[in-house]
């Protein structure tokens, strides 16, 4: 079983890497992925594991019973749809001014009012710990 602080930081990794495909997908016309990965950084390779790991995700968000039992046959898709919680932020948010500070032992979290419940209970699950 995966620790608290594993699955905060894998889900932390995870929106950072859907917020770089979201940069990709929105890349000037005519620019490859090739070249945008080059210009940040990346390998091509890095970024299709990152962008499956993502889909991953997503699709193991979905709740089994809302899962098809049988295989359907679907249209090919040219975008897959991303949950908001997992992309996380727009691109103002770290503009915005927290509407709380939560401090625990010595760190300090600050919580603005778009954070997400969940996240915020495992990031203080975490927190408390924390020596």
């Amino acid at each position: 079983m995966k620790s608290t602080t594993s699955l905060v930081a894998r889900q932390c990794l995870l929106q950072q890497w859907a917020s770089q495909i979201r940069e990709c997908n929105q890349r000037p016309e005519g620019m490859s992925v090739s070249e945008w990965c080059s210009q940040h950084g990346i390998t091509k390779t890095n970024y299709y594991y990152r962008l499956r790991q993502v889909r991953k995700a997503c699709l193991d968000s979905i709740p089994q019973d809302k899962l098809p039992l049988a295989p359907v046959k679907a249209e090919p898709q040219a975008v897959v749809a991303v949950p908001a919680a997992l992309l996380g932020d727009t691109p103002d948010y770290n503009q915005k001014t927290p509407a709380i500070t939560v401090s625990v032992g010595n760190i300090s979290i600050s919580v603005r009012e778009d954070t997400s419940p969940s996240l915020l209970a495992m990031v203080l699950g975490v927190a408390v710990h924390v020596e």
